[in-house]
């Protein structure tokens, strides 16, 4: 009686443990493709649109206008959602084909259009002022930038999305003679403050 008790055990943990291994894997990451100016290699990663995520790395000193028309290619090949350095999209790939361009009174804006419409506006004027809101909060050499853009963010919150909120999808226009840095310390900022989609305007 007692070895078949044994038997009986250690059937069960068998069992127990085939379960366990039998789980499907976890999803992969989304894939992330480095773009590098000033040459970008379009066709190479063409075929990987929208499955991936686009990243552009650039010179610090290349004018966000560059950026911008770079990013531009990007979406004609079928990238929708962008990302500069390491501050890149955290979203999914799109269930179904979308488009990652539209014109507005704010010029042309690229990326994902997901939570546009809840979607706060950070501005990088020509000399280098940073406004959230309509006000302006910093300057794109505050040593204190991230601090100061997520104060303006949360103040500026549209309606029903408190502090606590998950912060979704967020617009980044910028004068198209700022530089690449300057856009990078933006997007960072925002990406540490745990934003997930990143859109980008040129502003002339």
């Amino acid at each position: 009686m007692r070895l078949a008790l044994i038997a009986l055990i250690a059937l069960l943990g068998a069992s127990a443990c085939s379960k366990k291994t039998s789980k499907p894997p976890p999803p992969k990451p989304r894939c992330i493709v480095t773009a590098r100016l000033p040459d970008i290699a379009v066709d190479a990663v063409k075929a990987q649109a929208p499955t991936c995520s686009v990243t552009i790395i650039a010179p610090d000193a290349t004018p966000f206008a560059e950026v911008i028309a770079a990013m531009d290619q990007l979406a004609k090949a079928g990238f929708v959602d962008f990302g500069v350095g390491d501050a890149i999209s955290k979203l999914p790939p799109p269930t179904a084909p979308t488009t990652a361009t539209r014109t507005t009174n704010e010029g042309m804006i690229i990326g994902r259009f997901d939570d546009i419409s809840s979607a706060p506006l950070i501005v990088v004027s020509q000399s280098g002022d940073i406004s959230v809101g309509g006000e302006t909060v910093a300057a794109v050499g505050d040593a204190d930038l991230r601090t100061k853009v997520g104060i303006a963010l949360v103040k500026h919150a549209p309606p029903g999305v408190g502090s606590a909120a998950t912060p979704g999808a967020i617009v980044i226009s910028a004068h198209a003679s700022r530089t690449y840095a300057d856009i990078y310390r933006v997007t960072r900022a925002a990406g540490d403050l745990g934003y997930t989609s990143f859109l980008f305007s040129s502003k002339n």
